[in-house]
């Protein structure tokens, strides 16, 4: 792990390119060191002016009473390598670079310059943060190095730590005064001082409440898993928006910091297995980053919720967005219902959302009174309120954010261990003033419902995670098998057989009299297949025949398969054919691992046979898996029925496929630097205590 504490808080800095140019990095970074006066000695480098700001400048760094810990660079890129390499001569090891035109500009030599800058960084043993980025806001230690637009306040409290390969989203998270900040960061493209490590730095930080990044792509792979890691033992919410989730978001990606975005889809089973809260848009992100500072480690024990709303239709549509996401709405204790009956209305219900009613919403005592008796209530573990506290609420003759804010915030001192959750139903300003009173006593108001109950559900998914029962262990790949070929399906099976998986009894032929020894050895009935490296789909070259039952049908199947394959593809090779037991049908699943490149192998898992096309019911897990995350994925699949008995089919043997499952992820860990992909299927699942059988697996590696 890199050591990054001179990055976030040098004691001397040089900014080389400093101006007061308004727009121009220079000039931006010039004025957060302005800031950080008091606690850092800094010097501003410019060729042209002798001060800028009332400061002093200096022509060259060589021309500075001492060598700075840390260089900020704010130059064309043309010129950033030239200055790298005079200030490390002169001993500096910590630089930032502002300056773009690097790897992510296509349209110039930007990436022979990133190159030449990785190459200055080997040579010197330097910590580089950039290039394309706007740097490090560290409002724990009151420094900021940052080289952009937005005036931020070294006086606030800490709290989250933001970071974005996009300053853009960094400065997004922020912006918003009513969330603690520890950190705001933009490391640009990060090729040596990578995203994840400026993270993990972060995340060492007891100072930081909430871990919250923007990811385009990655760099060191170790590291993220390690900081993943991190964040689960430590229960540190994470949270990663991860964009390039398209084909040209991928792109755009790629354009904008130079980064591979890699696949969605391998990267959410990662956060899936770390306990990562992973939102599907900015309004989301923004708000678990506001949601999660505020409650600090104040979070509900479980998903268990009670919605609390000012009429009926809100009630109604609390509940439909409540179940799309998943929140859990128990009903009251029968003590509780009672106690609320009394005050409401003959019209009135006390129910699970509960529409207060003019009655209560009306009467601040029983108001007051509503809420604590649900935030007393053994079956309630947080209290969703649908107010909204709008900066100009409507005119009532009365102040009705005080009015139902109060009884709130005397709810949530009474009751410290219930959290309650701020849920506007419709987009308005709100109030600053009371959206801070409320977070001071750790109430978030979050986005309008429809973006605020998606929130809601992605927080109790993380309410319920638990890494105990998974195996927080990584399989990156050292190299990867570029020169990988498919084996045969004897091949695959011998590979699974050496690695405990149980697959049918088989040999290869190459002779009608190979054919009948074989025969007399295995009995009947049997499978034929084609053997060749160069035919991996046997049955549309017309290479299987199955349920042979004599020698006679054996030995015509062996002439019509090489007579069909010969047909289909005649340059194949053609190695004999495969002789194997036929297994006894069962139901039908898939398992696959797919060897990515960084993030190393994902095992899947899903509905098989001639289904896993047309179905796509499939989940995806990083190896090494556990038997609990084994059984944990089977039950996501929509098929899992098929595997506990459905309409009168006895249930399968589970322990045996998700054993299965655990085995063929060891195979992968531990041929992660040759294996490419591994296809079996389909595996036959047979009833409970009669095990697993694998009946047909494509092996490709080196």
């Amino acid at each position: 792990m890199a050591d990054l504490k001179k990055l976030f808080s040098p004691q001397s800095v040089a900014l080389i390119g400093a101006s007061d140019r308004p727009g121009a990095f220079g000039c931006y970074a010039a004025q957060s060191l302005l800031q950080s006066k008091d606690k850092i000695r800094f010097y501003f480098i410019n060729q042209r002016k002798p001060e800028l700001f009332g400061v002093k400048t200096y022509p060259t760094i060589n021309d500075l009473p001492e060598c700075p810990d840390v260089v900020l660079i704010a130059t064309p890129a043309a010129t950033v390598n030239g200055l790298i390499a005079a200030a490390a001569e002169r001993g500096t090891r910590d630089f930032i670079v502002y300056s773009s035109g690097f790897a992510e500009d296509h349209r110039c030599n930007g990436a022979q310059l990133e190159q030449e800058m990785a190459e200055l960084s080997e040579k010197y043993g330097l910590r580089i943060v950039g290039p394309n980025c706007c740097g490090i806001f560290n409002n724990v230690d009151k420094v900021s190095i940052w080289g952009s637009s937005g005036s931020y306040s070294l006086d606030r409290q800490s709290g989250a730590a933001v970071l974005g390969q996009s300053g853009g989203y960094t400065m997004g998270g922020m912006d918003r005064p009513w969330v603690g900040l520890s950190y705001g960061i933009s490391g640009g493209n990060g090729s040596i001082v990578a995203q994840e490590e400026l993270a993990e730095h972060c995340a060492d930080d007891p100072a930081t409440s909430v871990l919250c990044m923007y990811m385009e792509g990655i760099k060191k792979p170790e590291t993220l898993y390690r900081l993943l890691k991190k964040c689960a033992d430590r229960k540190l919410p994470c949270v990663i928006l991860k964009s390039g989730r398209s084909e040209k978001g991928a792109i755009s990606a790629s354009s904008h910091t130079g980064n591979l975005a890699g696949s969605y889809e391998m990267f959410r089973a990662v956060f899936d297995k770390y306990g990562v809260l992973s939102p599907d848009g900015v309004e989301e992100y923004y708000g678990l980053e506001s949601v999660l500072d505020t409650l600090k480690s104040c979070l509900p024990r479980r998903n268990r919720f009670a919605i609390i709303c000012r009429s009926g239709g809100e009630a109604t549509m609390s509940a439909d967005l409540a179940e799309r996401h998943g929140l859990v709405l128990p009903d009251f204790e029968q003590s509780t219902k009672d106690a609320i009956n009394e005050m409401m209305p003959s019209f009135g219900v006390a129910k699970n959302p509960l529409d207060l009613t003019a009655e209560l919403l009306g009467d601040a005592e029983k108001l007051s009174k509503t809420l604590q008796l649900i935030a007393a209530d053994p079956n309630i573990d947080g209290i969703i309120t649908a107010f909204d506290f709008n900066s100009a609420p409507v005119d009532t003759g009365y102040d009705m954010n005080t009015f139902l804010g109060d009884p709130v915030i005397a709810c949530r001192k009474a009751y410290p261990e219930i959290p309650f959750f701020i849920m506007p139903q419709y987009e308005q300003l709100r109030d600053m003033t009371w959206r801070m009173k409320l977070r001071d006593v750790g109430v978030p108001i979050l986005p309008p419902a429809e973006i605020g109950y998606k929130l809601m559900g992605t927080l109790a998914r993380y309410i319920e995670y638990d890494p105990s029962n998974r195996r927080l262990e990584w399989a990156v790949p050292q190299r990867y098998p570029e020169n990988a070929r498919a084996l045969t399906e004897y091949e695959s099976k011998l590979e699974l057989r050496q690695a405990g998986i149980p697959v049918p009894k088989q040999q290869v032929v190459r002779s009608h009299g190979e054919l009948e020894a074989v025969c007399a050895d295995f009995g009947y009935p049997l499978v034929l297949k084609i053997n060749s490296p160069d035919i991996l789909h046997k049955t549309e070259a017309g290479g299987v025949r199955l349920s042979i039952a004599s020698l006679e049908e054996a030995a015509a199947a062996y002439d019509d398969i090489l007579r069909s394959c010969r047909a289909h593809a005649p340059d194949a090779r053609l190695d004999g054919i495969l002789v194997q037991q036929m297994a006894k049908a069962g139901t039908e699943i898939i398992l696959g691992v797919k060897n990515d490149r960084q993030l190393g192998p994902m095992l899947l898992v899903g509905l098989g046979g001639v289904f896993v096309e047309i179905f796509k019911d499939t989940t995806l897990i990083p190896c090494p898996i556990s038997l609990s995350e084994a059984r944990e994925h089977l039950k996501k699949l929509t098929s899992y029925r098929l595997l506990t008995g459905y309409r009168g089919s006895r249930p399968c043997d589970v322990d045996a496929l998700a054993e299965l499952m655990v085995k063929v992820s060891d195979y992968a860990v531990a041929n992660k630097n040759t294996l490419k992909e591994m296809d079996i299927n389909p595996v036959y699942v047979y009833e409970a205590g009669q095990g697993v059988c694998v009946v047909d697996a494509l092996i490709v590696k080196e």
